[in-house]
């Protein structure tokens, strides 16, 4: 067991040390709203997971030495070609953080009068299917105190008739709970039965992943990495905002198996955000 952390740390961040009267006296003025709080009053942000990660050294050196060409850098090649070594989804699209993703994925797949269900949807993908005139519906297991996957979706409250199925793993909602690869294998199979897509919001996939092991006795002796391989086996495709377990100040990226969904986000890319896909219609090999 290590008794220090395995790292030095190279770059600083001062934090505030108020006193409990100025604490108090910034509660007053933002109207004890803590939204209304500005970052340099937070000593600890509770609240969010997102861009809170330190960034490696090799992170920082690949920004200042990856090309910025529009057309295409290799950089994209490096970036698609270890989400698909970590993934297993063939196509591979970045999106500057999670919520892009989400709205380039609703406008495609959730159409006004259809239903979007999930164990719970994170605020800016209902916003976004919601947008798109599907109906969200969350169905979320009952709650175990104690329980091991509390994440989990409740399939006995799931009609996938006219729907898609999103998984968020883990559970932001509920406090970070845990999907289950029980879970996770049993909605596939419906979805699949129903011919309903299956995505996945991977916000904490690597996390899910580690409670899979810790808390599944069979896969005790399994590595985290192919446990989340085995996760991604069973989904469609996922949008992720990489700021979380991606350890990145901003970005992240769509992936699927599903060549025509692809090709529809693809061409939404052109309009709103993504100079790939301008470079295949420029290239012709598909048009507007």
């Amino acid at each position: 067991m290590s008794f220090m952390e395995p790292f030095r740390i190279s770059t600083v961040e001062p934090l505030s040390n108020l006193t409990s009267e100025e604490r108090l006296k910034i509660l007053q003025e933002s109207g004890y709203n803590p939204f209304q709080v500005k970052d340099k009053y937070v000593t600890f942000d509770l609240w969010t997971d997102s861009g809170t990660a330190a960034m490696s050294q090799h992170q920082w050196a690949a920004m200042l030495e990856t090309s910025e060409g529009c057309i295409s850098p290799d950089s994209f090649d490096t970036f698609a070609d270890t989400i698909k070594r970590l993934t297993g989804f063939p196509h591979i699209l970045p999106v500057h953080q999670g919520r892009a993703a989400e709205h380039i994925l609703f406008s495609v797949l959730a159409k006004p009068g259809s239903t979007v269900f999930s164990n719970t949807m994170y605020i800016t993908g209902r916003a976004n299917a919601e947008l798109s005139g599907a109906v969200v519906v969350d169905v979320p297991c009952k709650q175990v105190e104690g329980g091991d996957f509390n994440g989990d979706l409740d399939l006995r409250r799931v009609d996938v008739g006219k729907a898609m199925v999103v998984l968020t793993l883990t559970s932001n909602n509920q406090a970070g709970q845990p999907v289950s690869m029980a879970n996770i294998k049993h909605v596939s199979e419906i979805c699949k039965t129903h011919d309903v897509p299956l995505f996945m919001d991977g916000c904490r996939f690597a996390e899910n992943a580690y409670f899979i092991k810790t808390r599944t006795k069979v896969y005790q002796d399994v590595s985290a990495r192919d446990i989340a391989l085995e996760m991604f086996s069973h989904f469609d495709g996922m949008y992720m905002s990489a700021k979380k377990d991606g350890l990145c100040n901003i970005g992240g990226f769509f992936a699927t198996r599903l060549s025509d969904v692809y090709g529809q986000f693809k061409r939404r890319m052109t309009y709103t955000w993504g100079i790939q896909a301008m470079v295949d219609y420029l290239a012709g090999t598909w048009k507007l």
